[in-house]
Formats: C-alpha cells, sequence, structure tokens
C-alpha cells in the first residue's frame, strides 16, 4: 500500500489537473495521436523505396504469393513465380500483416500495397496509446503527454512506422505487454495476471528472438519492487509467466521447424562475443543512437532516468533497460548495423524525455517569472515538433526513382518472368524480383562481402576471396539458372576480381538498357 501512495504523490506533482485533466487537454492528446497518424499516410500506396528495402520486400512479396495462388488460371510463369516467392520469404516470423493483407486483397479484389503498410502505422500509433498509459500511471499527464508526443513524432520513429515489418507490431505488442505488467503488479489479482502472461505470449510470437529479453527482465523488476527478492523467486506465478509467455513463439517455432532452425542459425549469426572487444562494436552502437535520437534527446532521457518519481518507475525503467541491453549483447552482429533492431528503445526513452522534460517543467513552475520560463520552453518545445515533422514532410515528397521502375520492366519481360535467374543488385536484388516479377538468387555486392569480413559472419557465397569463377562454379553452377542479372550495380564488375572478364568471356551479353545488363547463362561459351 505504501508503494501506491507514493506513486499518487509523484503524479500529482506537476498541480491538480494532473491527475484530473481538463477537457481541453485530453482533445490535445487526440489531436496529437490524429496528426500523429496523418502523417504517416503519405504514399501509403507506394512500393518501399527507403528504410531497409533489403527487408521490406518479404512482406508483399509473399502477400502477393499468398494472394494469387487463390486466383484461378494464373499463366505458368505466375504460378512458378507464386511457389517461389512463397518458398523464399516464409520468415521465422507469424506471417500476421501477410494473411491481413491477403483479407483485404480478397475484399478489393487486387493486391495492393497500402492494405500492407496501413498496418505498421495503426501498430505505432496504438503503442503510443498504452506508452501514454504507462507514463500516466507512473509519472503523470503531462509526462505522459510529453513522452507519447517525442515517441510519435520523432523522424526516425515516422519512418521506421512506416516499414512493411513486423517490428512496429512488436513494439505495439511490447508496450501491451508492459502495460498489463504495470497493472497486474499495481493490483494483483488472476485476471489480471493471466491477461499479462497472454499478451506477453503474443509479443514474443510476433517477432520471436527479440522482445523476450524486456518482457522477461520487466515483469521481475516489477516483481522485485512489489515482493522483494526472496518471494519474488519463491513466487510460482514467475516461472509460470514466464512458461507461459514463451509457449505460443515455441509451440509456432516447432510446429513450423523450418522456422525454428532459421531462428536458432540466425541467434547463431548473431552471437559474436568477439566483437564485443572491438571499437567497431561500441561506436556503431553509439552512432546509431545518436542518429536515432540526437544527444539532447539522449541527455533529456538520461535527466528522466536519474531521478524517476517512484520506486515502479524506477524498477519498470530499469528492467526495460536491462532487457534492452540483454537483447543488444546476444544480437553483437546487428547491434551496430541494424538501426530497427534498436526500436524498442524509442519508448523507453520517450519514458525517459517525458520524466525529464516534466521536471524541468515543474521547476520552471516556480516564481520568479513562471509564466515566462514556461512559455519559452513550451516554444522550444513546439520549434522542435515543426522541425521533426518538417524533416519527415521533406524526406517523404522527395522525387520518386521513376527509372527504376521503368528497368525493372524491361528486365521482367526480357527474361520472360523467369525464377532461374542470378540477380547483381543493390539490397540484394528484392526490390527488382517485386517490381520485374522474377525470381532468383543474388550474387553478393562487394558492401555484402565487406560486412561480413569485418563482422566475422562471412560464409560460402559471400567470401571476399572468391574469385568470380570460383564464387560461379561453387555455388550458382549447380541452380540451373537461365539469366544473369546486373542492376544498378555496374560499378561491380570492376570492383570484383575478374568478374567483368568471366562474364563476356563465358556467356552472350543477351541485352542491356539504361544501367542493366542480362547475360544468357543457358548456352556456355567455349574456353
Amino acid at each position: 500500500m505504501q508503494n501506491h501512495n507514493h506513486t499518487d504523490v509523484a503524479v500529482s506533482r506537476d498541480g491538480a489537473n494532473s491527475l484530473h485533466p481538463t477537457w481541453g487537454r485530453k482533445m490535445a492528446l487526440v489531436g496529437v495521436f490524429l496528426l500523429a497518424f496523418a502523417l504517416r499516410l503519405i504514399h501509403l500506396d507506394e512500393a518501399p523505396r527507403d528504410f531497409w528495402t533489403v527487408r521490406q520486400y518479404y512482406v508483399p512479396m509473399l502477400a502477393q504469393a499468398l494472394f494469387l495462388q487463390e486466383l484461378p488460371d494464373l499463366p505458368l510463369w505466375q504460378q512458378e513465380l507464386v511457389q517461389a516467392h512463397k518458398q523464399a520469404f516464409q520468415s521465422r516470423e507469424l506471417p500476421v500483416m501477410e494473411w491481413a493483407g491477403v483479407a483485404v486483397f480478397r475484399i478489393i479484389g487486387r493486391f495492393a500495397i497500402w492494405p500492407l503498410r496501413i498496418q505498421p502505422v495503426l501498430a505505432w500509433v496504438l503503442g503510443g496509446i498504452f506508452l501514454f498509459l504507462i507514463a500516466r500511471s507512473l509519472f503523470s499527464f503531462r509526462a505522459g503527454v510529453i513522452g507519447v508526443a517525442f515517441y510519435l513524432f520523432l523522424p526516425y520513429g515516422v519512418t521506421a512506422s512506416r516499414s512493411l515489418q513486423p517490428d512496429s507490431l512488436m513494439v505495439m505488442a511490447l508496450l501491451a505487454a508492459i502495460w498489463s505488467m504495470v497493472r497486474y503488479h499495481e493490483r494483483p489479482s488472476g485476471w489480471r495476471w493471466g491477461t499479462c502472461v497472454v499478451v506477453s505470449g503474443l509479443a514474443i510470437l510476433v517477432k520471436p528472438g527479440i522482445s523476450q529479453f524486456a518482457i522477461s527482465a520487466t515483469y521481475l523488476a516489477l516483481a522485485v519492487e512489489r515482493m522483494g527478492w526472496r518471494r519474488a523467486f519463491r513466487d510460482p506465478k514467475t516461472y509460470l509467466f514466464y512458461a507461459g509467455a514463451a509457449l505460443p513463439a515455441a509451440g509456432y517455432l516447432w510446429a513450423r521447424s523450418v522456422a525454428g532452425a532459421g531462428l536458432s542459425f540466425y541467434l547463431a549469426w548473431n552471437f559474436k562475443p568477439e566483437l564485443l572487444s572491438t571499437l567497431y562494436f561500441w561506436k556503431g552502437w553509439l552512432g546509431i543512437l545518436l542518429r536515432i535520437f540526437g544527444l539532447p534527446a539522449l541527455a533529456l532521457a538520461g535527466w528522466g532516468f536519474a531521478a524517476p518519481p517512484s520506486r515502479r518507475a524506477f524498477s519498470l525503467m530499469l528492467g526495460f533497460g536491462l532487457g534492452y541491453l540483454a537483447q543488444c549483447f546476444f544480437t553483437i552482429v546487428a547491434t551496430p548495423t541494424h538501426d530497427y533492431w534498436h526500436l524498442q528503445v524509442v519508448p523507453l526513452v520517450a519514458l525517459g524525455v517525458g520524466g525529464g522534460v516534466n521536471r524541468i517543467l515543474s521547476f520552471l513552475d516556480r516564481p520568479p517569472k513562471a509564466a515566462i520560463k514556461k512559455a519559452v520552453a513550451w516554444s522550444l518545445a513546439c520549434l522542435w515538433a515543426v522541425i521533426s515533422i518538417g524533416t519527415v514532410l521533406a524526406d517523404a515528397y522527395r522525387p520518386k526513382n521513376t527509372a527504376y521502375f521503368q528497368i525493372a520492366k524491361e528486365i521482367g519481360e526480357a527474361v520472360g518472368h523467369s525464377t532461374r535467374t542470378i540477380i547483381l543488385d543493390h539490397d540484394k536484388g528484392y526490390p527488382l524480383m517485386y517490381l520485374a516479377n522474377i525470381h532468383g538468387r543474388d550474387w553478393p555486392v562487394t558492401a555484402a562481402t565487406q560486412f561480413g569480413q569485418v563482422a566475422g559472419t562471412a560464409s560460402g557465397y559471400e567470401q571476399a576471396s572468391l574469385s568470380a569463377a570460383d564464387r560461379y562454379a561453387r555455388f550458382y553452377a549447380g541452380n540451373s539458372a537461365d539469366f544473369f542479372i546486373v542492376c544498378r550495380a555496374l560499378d561491380e564488375l570492376d570492383r570484383q576480381p575478374g568478374l567483368r572478364d568471366f562474364l563476356y568471356s563465358n556467356f552472350r551479353l543477351m541485352a542491356s538498357g539504361y544501367r542493366y545488363l542480362i547475360f544468357d547463362l543457358r548456352e556456355r561459351r567455349p574456353l
């Protein structure tokens, strides 16, 4: 009971209205959510052209294949394309976005991008609701509004939440799980505990291998805060929670043994402890955080973390933070290179920013000239919001690369929409596969082989030391490919040792155009 009273005192620090916000404040909060949602609707039906396009095309290609397989009288080339895409892009994650998109495709009678893109947009905005509820419960109404505004209008968050990846759904489910934990530990009951287990299990299921760290650490931190270390570890519900939360993802991965093997391989690929002693790891990790948030935001968040208003707030942020650190130390390869693997830290920093700004505003409430000081503070906050929104809009309205769409169309027609190709293009050729309606195996660009060499993950066809002839003979000659497509990355012909000579000496140049070459592999020239 003492902890509850302590929280109530902290909640009321920014004035009496924080416990019972006025109608105007509530409407302002609704306006924040509506504006954040509208900001993400720009170019809703466009194919991905930014933010990890190497990963975004998994969802539309699999969703398109799942939809087309239901249509009668598909041409043979489309039937082959459907099977190739289904086999290649069924990842370890549950295909929630894909099947939800297919349900909409059936209604509108065609495939489109917007039913897929609207899902991460909605998920991120809905996640903001859970973030606000957490902040209001543990900090104050004002801290909740500030934190959720930061979460919703952070330029990186806007871009990432439009990405055709399950990460936005994972963040939403993670925040829902943490909110259910807060409610359970505030007023324990069997119903609230069961809700906590179910929501946490769904959160882990959305993207196995990521959110379980934050979920596990946050639950334990809140349990220890409520009961103490000894009782928390003796409580059967602690162990039942972990078992129940892990069960859906474990069951899904077991049922799909390929996905389970893929997860094991990916975690093993990611766990390279030797990188922890390198500047490459720490510099990359810090660089990503600075690029996402900027130094002022991180400093504000640190100010908020430094003096939490209650033990429960401290425990939640500690557990959340330790879970994030655990994830980074288990996914060592991705931590300094893959910024979207840090998405779950956005709501954590938002909580800190909300608490930090709220502390500053509470200090400015004091005389003398409190009104002037607060007006200056709010003006700076509004200026940040305007700059953030302007940054997003400027990025969203930059000219489209329509030339690439024409290139892809020409390539698709030239190879007869073949599924037996080798593709040398950026982003592993996935955008070209989607836009040209083809399928194939990627030939690695130099940047991919260099990354594998630095990170210690290079194996097989991505080894930098292989000559073009050796790479082809060892990893491609037995795949019965009909065409070798070089698109956009024409400089790779000279960057990779012997590649230009290998292609021109052994195969006929079947077609060429603006920024692409197509070699016919079906008849190899005699040596």
